[in-house]
């Protein structure tokens, strides 16, 4: 992740903006009464993030790079916790998965294949299963093994492979495909349109010698989706839309800060796919648990966000439609893997991987990016971990000891330090509505 450095004034009237702008639209409209919600016509499983790495290519990565070190993802642990969520996924009964993105560690046509031959296990068994691309997983440079002590480059896969390897999990049964880039609509069930969208900046990766973190959509792919939006519309379908990329913040100055996370152009994209009647769009990409309401007038729509499998809590969502046109949403996380955690449990062991190396990825960033002094930095790292880690969980709750910790931060002499202050305070105030178990009228954007 690159942080942005920010003028403080800059700063300030950001935050004063974006305050009003979703306390006054983005609340959580808790006036929902408990009511019947229909039965439930289909169960969808939703997971993001996986980052598989095929274990042929090296399952020593841990110690023979430094990508681990750079990057907080299980990537040497990503089979076990795959085999772990389809296996979660299959005993909840569902008829529906959706796979937010970032499939692969770095795009390597040999994870792609092992990566399908996983969720063929999903097909075998009567479900439904579709993909969108992350910026990980075409023409990346960044394919490597790990066997030798040295890494080496591996095949990478181009947009025309993808759709080949990935032909059962979406593009042999399109009703509508782009021919600009990989999106696409498939229709599951009677009346519920999903439209897989491609804002991936993949064209120039091989040129560039890295993947291209940024998203946005081609100027001719945006047209398309909106005309699928407004045809769905039309013929009264439940429109679901799935990318990999953020539509909106999912705390105040995301984009400002992180802006890598969130689709470019996105006030607009957000307004004008809300306007045209798209209400859901699942996401990935920052590996959080989080769920963001945009509201302009009556138009609405809800930005859900599924974490990463290999970042802890290593979650996933089950997700049910109802007759009544609700959405009911509960989140699970992933106990046990078939996996050398020592004497911990799973869920330790990941929470334990995230929060030692995590503050030293934050100092790191803090330094070459803000121009933090080293000493400021050893301060500050642990309390933007923490609240990093806490928005990965989701439904961020600080204590007022960590409060205080901010406001002390606040009266530093430093302003790079007072900003950061503020970032801290902008990522720890957790959007409504909640993130990981909740009840959305799609009929008008109240939750319960």
């Amino acid at each position: 992740m690159k942080l942005r450095q920010i003028g403080n004034s800059n700063l300030i009237g950001l935050i004063v903006l974006i305050l009003f702008v979703f306390t006054s639209c983005s609340e959580n409209d808790s006036t929902v009464t408990p009511i019947e919600t229909g039965v439930t016509i289909a169960k969808i499983a939703v997971f993001s993030d996986p980052h598989y790495f095929d274990p042929s290519l090296g399952t020593n990565i841990n110690e023979n790079s430094d990508y681990v070190g750079l990057d907080r993802k299980m990537i040497a642990e990503s089979e076990a916790i795959l085999v772990s969520t389809i296996n979660e996924i299959l005993s909840n009964n569902v008829d529906i998965v959706l796979i937010a993105g970032d499939l692969t560690k770095d795009g390597e046509l040999q994870s792609h294949n092992k990566f399908v031959e996983h969720l063929k296990k999903l097909k075998d068994s009567g479900i439904k299963v579709y993909v969108v691309p992350g910026n990980h997983d075409i023409n990346n440079p960044n394919a490597m093994s790990y066997v030798t002590a040295e890494p080496s480059p591996v095949a990478n896969i181009s947009p025309e492979e993808f759709v080949q390897i990935y032909s059962d999990f979406g593009y042999d049964e399109v009703l509508y495909r782009d021919p600009n880039s990989l999106s696409y609509v498939v229709q599951p069930i009677d009346d519920v349109w999903i439209i897989g969208m491609d804002a991936c900046k993949y064209d120039n990766n091989i040129s560039n010698g890295h993947s291209e973190t940024d998203g946005k959509f081609k100027p001719v792919t945006y047209e398309w989706i909106k005309s699928k939006i407004k045809e769905g519309v039309s013929l009264n379908k439940t429109i679901f839309g799935m990318m990999h990329h953020g539509l909106t913040d999912h705390f105040i100055g995301q984009k400002e800060l992180f802006p890598s996370y969130v689709i470019d152009e996105y006030t607009t994209v957000r307004s004008e796919f809300s306007q045209l009647g798209l209400k859901i769009i699942f996401t990935g990409h920052f590996h959080s648990q989080d769920v963001v309401k945009f509201q302009n007038g009556s138009d609405f729509i809800f930005d859900i966000e599924t974490g990463s499998s290999v970042t802890w809590p290593s979650p996933f969502r089950i997700i049910e439609l109802t007759s009544n046109n609700f959405l009911k949403i509960t989140s699970n996380v992933i106990n046990d893997i078939d996996y050398d955690t020592g004497e911990l449990s799973f869920q330790e062991y990941s929470r334990e991987f995230l929060e030692n190396g995590m503050p030293i990825l934050i100092k790191s960033f803090l330094i070459n990016d803000f121009a933090v002094p080293e000493n400021d930095a050893e301060i500050v790292a642990p309390m933007m971990s923490k609240a990093i880690i806490a928005h990965y969980a989701g439904d961020e709750n600080p204590t007022e000891e960590t409060l205080n910790e901010i406001r002390q931060l606040s009266g530093s002499s430093n302003p790079t330090v007072q900003k950061i202050a503020t970032g801290l305070n902008l990522i720890w105030y957790d959007l409504q509505p909640n993130d990981n178990n909740l009840i959305i009228n799609l009929n008008n954007g109240n939750t319960q």
